[in-house]
């Protein structure tokens, strides 16, 4: 709040703002909470270290739940975050929760992909693992994996690490499971939303507008899962 009154670039750890960005303070600052909302490390990952609340935690350990519980049937899962996406060298959410799921939780490296890691002629082939639980984890963002992705035979989650700015966004999304062709719907599939205590407004606003279109369109995709993870973020 003191960087989006001042400007003063000292209070975030970046050089001072040109008089261009200056004009886009609010939406640095909207940036900058938004990574701080998700994991401290995108702000500074040799200052910041891992945390248990840390969304990366708490998704993996959803995830990893109702992966060994749905083994049997090869259920697959969606996680979907808009910031942290994949960078070489750099710390990212992407690679720390695949990092997490494999060494905390067993899960073989193999059972997770990236939608970045496949061009367009090669999704008809990430359909087909996906469809056929080959691979059972798919991360990916709403510009790359919120329309065109068919791979909703074997869903049963949907995770949410951040929420999209528009609602229309949201509804994109959870459409990559709310639709024909899922053999395992005779079970609720799981959306969980999770987020940090000053997100918490605007992912209502748009859980509470999700839920219902969900609820129109589908009777076998449920909005029901809210996971808190609140970390004090000074």
């Amino acid at each position: 709040m003191a960087f989006a009154k001042t400007g003063d670039a000292e209070l975030i750890g970046r050089l001072p703002l040109t008089k261009e960005e200056d004009k886009g303070r609010m939406l640095i600052a909207t940036n900058y909470a938004k990574k701080m909302a998700t994991d401290m490390r995108l702000i500074n990952p040799f200052i910041y270290e891992d945390h248990p609340n840390h969304k990366v935690n708490v998704c993996a350990i959803k995830v990893a739940e109702l992966y060994h519980l749905s083994n049997e049937q090869k259920g697959t899962q969606i996680i979907f975050s808009d910031i942290g996406t994949p960078k070489p060298k750099a710390f990212n959410i992407y690679d720390a929760l695949k990092n997490k799921l494999i060494t905390d939780f067993s899960i073989p490296a193999n059972h997770i992909t990236f939608i970045h890691d496949w061009t367009d002629r090669q999704k008809p082939e990430l359909f087909r693992k996906m469809n056929s639980g080959e691979i059972r984890i798919l991360l990916g963002s709403t510009e790359k994996a919120g329309t065109g992705l068919n791979v909703q035979k074997k869903v049963i989650a949907m995770h949410h690490l951040d929420i999209p700015w528009k609602p229309s966004e949201l509804e994109q999304r959870n459409g990559r499971v709310a639709r024909q062709g899922n053999i395992l719907a005779n079970e609720p599939v799981t959306v969980t939303f999770i987020f940090i205590l000053f997100r918490l407004r605007n992912c209502k606003a748009n859980v509470r507008r999700c839920r219902k279109v969900a609820e129109a369109k589908s009777s076998f995709v449920v909005v029901k899962s809210m996971v808190d993870s609140f970390y004090d973020v000074v």
